[in-house]
């Protein structure tokens, strides 16, 4: 799916010396924005920096966030605002979502109700605004809010990458908190540690070729009998990158992202 046409919900994790959102991971390193670490090992607020408050609200995303298998996959500045990005804590989302009374009852857009009845109320319970890639037209820009985050960029085929979910990264939704925080250093792209990048030649068909997204040949494809991997696991060019293998993304949710893409 290329750059400028990936949906919001399967386009598209902060860190400050400990990764913010990742299981079993809190946010911030002893020390940062002010922070320390108690001997109860809660984040106590050291009064020469002035975000207690935004630390306590990031704490309390990150907390409900895993509760629902959720990560924070990014932070970004935009308009005086803290836009904290949402999306699946891997391995283990769809085996949590799936149970869902959203996903049982045979409604329209399951997982984009889902979540935004989770998020919603998290955002809710902080006083804070909720965003979701479905709201529109117009429709917020995940894409560019992906790529501000410095935790995404453009891979060699045109796809987002992010640096921890690979080229299956997806986006739940956002929640803008109207404070700005510190944001700390981030790091290189994956991609250019990657010397082999078989997402380029990984797609059967060359729908990804020189960036461009062939989306006639790639649903061709998928809907072939030699299209059935792509259809039951995922895209042939997202599997294909190394930090896809450690996410640890289910086929069944894949197949349920390229169903969407079918208009199945």
């Amino acid at each position: 799916m290329g750059l400028a046409r990936s949906s919001g919900a399967d386009a598209v994790a902060h860190r400050t010396g400990a990764r913010l959102g990742t299981s079993a991971q809190t946010y911030g390193p002893d020390g940062h924005s002010g922070y320390r670490r108690s001997k109860t090992n809660k984040l106590a607020f050291e009064p020469r920096h002035g975000h207690c408050l935004i630390m306590h609200r990031l704490t309390n995303i990150v907390a409900q966030a895993r509760a629902h298998r959720l990560m924070c996959m990014g932070l970004l500045e935009d308009d005086g605002e803290t836009v904290v990005l949402l999306g699946p804590a891997e391995p283990g989302f769809w085996a949590h979502v799936r149970d869902q009374p959203e996903m049982q009852d045979g409604a329209p857009d399951p997982l984009d109700r889902w979540s935004k009845r989770i998020i919603g109320a998290m955002a809710d319970d902080l006083g804070a605004e909720a965003v979701f890639p479905s709201d529109g037209p117009p429709y917020p820009p995940f894409i560019s809010w992906a790529l501000a985050s410095r935790r995404c960029w453009v891979s060699p085929v045109g796809l987002l990458v992010h640096e921890t979910a690979g080229l299956f990264v997806s986006f739940r939704g956002a929640i803008r908190l109207n404070t700005l925080l510190d944001l700390p250093p981030t790091p290189d792209s994956p991609c250019t540690a990657c010397p082999d990048q078989p997402c380029r030649t990984a797609c059967p068909v060359g729908a990804l070729s020189d960036g461009e997204y062939d989306v006639p040949a790639c649903k061709t494809h998928v809907l072939s009998e030699d299209g059935t991997a792509c259809k039951d696991t995922g895209c042939a060019a997202r599997r294909a990158c190394p930090v896809s293998h450690m996410y640890g993304r289910r086929p069944a949710q894949s197949a349920f992202h390229m169903r969407a893409f079918l208009g199945e």
